[in-house]
């Protein structure tokens, strides 16, 4: 993501880039941007399931409560 070639070849560059690197590049928990693009990633495959799970709980409760409602007008009859 970052070329640390393109800072110039001094020790204050060199370091200079490795800095940028680790900003954009860094391991897990660095606060990088990779790893913020990892942690959001996460957070929202996490919801879209959640968001599923409530969509399956949500039909099948109208299913059931079709039924019920279908028993209740059966026994009127």
């Amino acid at each position: 993501m970052v070329d640390a070639d393109s800072f110039g070849s001094l020790n204050s560059a060199k370091t200079l880039a490795k800095k940028f690197a680790d900003l954009a590049d860094g391991g897990e928990g660095t606060g990088s941007y990779l790893d913020a693009a990892r942690q959001h990633i996460e957070i929202l495959t996490q919801m879209a399931d959640m968001y599923r799970k409530a969509g399956t709980a949500y039909k099948n409760c109208d299913e059931a409560t079709q039924l019920a409602i279908k028993q209740q007008i059966n026994k009127i009859d």
